[in-house]
């Protein structure tokens, strides 16, 4: 069912009853539901000062920047462009292989990667992440899956702070115990794009936090040496052993179209343990479902929610494709409701209506 939802717009009192009946029966469920699985996209960011990708105002339809960019910008320096395939290329792996997209990148990333730091430095979260945090504190979310590399899900206040999954490849907060600890699927988040705040080496398994060194280097458009790499080669020296060229290099920790990682190894063991979980509500709220790879992570967790008697929820400002809403689609019940709203309007409405149920007063 498609619910449009815009309370700046349309006050509660003069909404329809069937938006009405739909944010109901959505906030009934969620009172009920145990093992919440949230899947984000880029849209639950904007709102914090965050460009998403495929919107209206998004880095698909913007400029690269170009050599005038400043690590210490707070705003992406970015203009109108008529066509995105440009901003496009910077995502895609080859981008490597080409200097002048290389530097682009690397520009484009510092960019993101200051405005991430400087929302996370004020401890800023949109209320949409503050929905999910709520889930967590209530013992109702089984995981969180985003597209997303902000990070923006492990700001806001630490205590109740949602933690992130430790994945190869991803440097994130607390993540610097060894993979092979007593929990390896602990985490609240899985962060499926890789993350701005990290960088990796592009050879080896050396992963760390994106440093000072990190942007002086990368906001001039080239790439640093691995630290990890250089010891090994070192050591050989030391050995008196033949020595060997360091033809690896440190990037960003953002997955891009075309590359494997490693992380993608690790991730389905993730998801098959929230599936075994049996997960009774599934929320995808921020995305315009058009990466193939996240569509068929929707689609897994929906059948699975569905054989359990949950509901599936769609959030978003753009309504769905035609593959979304269409009646082959319908009858297999991907979405019981598809709210086209603001993510942070639909949450507001759905916490302040959830307020009944809750047995505490405290809501944060």
């Amino acid at each position: 069912m498609l619910v449009e939802f815009d309370p700046a717009r349309l006050p509660p009192l003069e909404e329809s009853e069937a938006t009405s009946d739909a944010l109901a029966d959505f906030t009934a469920a969620l009172a009920s539901a145990s093992r919440v699985c949230v899947l984000t996209g880029a849209g639950i960011s904007t709102s914090a000062g965050i460009q998403d990708f495929r919107g209206t105002t998004g880095l698909y339809k913007a400029q690269p920047p170009t050599s005038s960019a400043s690590a210490s910008s707070s705003q992406p320096s970015i203009k109108p462009l008529l066509s995105s395939k440009r901003t496009k290329d910077l995502f895609h792996a080859s981008v490597y292989n080409d200097a002048k997209l290389g530097a682009q990148h690397l520009e484009l990333m510092t960019e993101m990667n200051a405005r991430a730091s400087e929302i996370g430095d004020r401890h800023q979260q949109t209320p949409t992440h503050e929905f999910i945090r709520l889930l967590k504190k209530k013992g109702k979310l089984l995981r969180c899956y985003t597209q997303n590399i902000d990070g923006l899900e492990g700001a806001g206040r630490r205590r109740g702070r949602l933690s992130f999954a430790k994945l190869p490849g991803v440097w994130t907060p607390g993540s610097s115990k060894e993979l092979e600890d007593e929990d390896e699927l602990n985490g609240d988040v899985v962060m499926l794009h890789g993350s701005v705040k990290s960088v990796r080496c592009s050879h080896c398994s050396w992963s760390g936090p994106w440093g000072t060194e990190h942007t002086a280097e990368f906001v001039k458009g080239i790439t640093t040496h691995c630290p990890e790499c250089e010891k090994q080669v070192q050591e050989r020296v030391t050995r008196q052993l033949r020595s060997r060229k360091v033809s690896s290099y440190v990037r960003p920790a953002v997955h891009l179209y075309g590359e494997s990682s490693a992380a993608e190894e690790v991730i389905p063991t993730f998801v098959k343990a929230d599936l075994d979980a049996q997960p009774d509500m599934l929320l995808v709220i921020g995305t315009t479902l058009q990466i193939p790879g996240f569509v068929q992570l929707v689609k897994s967790f929906a059948a699975e929610v569905k054989s359990n008697g949950g509901i599936c929820v769609l959030v978003n400002l753009e309504p769905a494709t035609a593959t979304w809403v269409d009646p082959e689609w319908s009858e297999a019940g991907i979405f019981d409701y598809q709210f086209v709203s603001y993510c942070d309007s639909f949450v507001d409405r759905v916490v302040a209506d959830w307020r009944p149920f809750l047995p505490s007063r405290n809501y944060e």
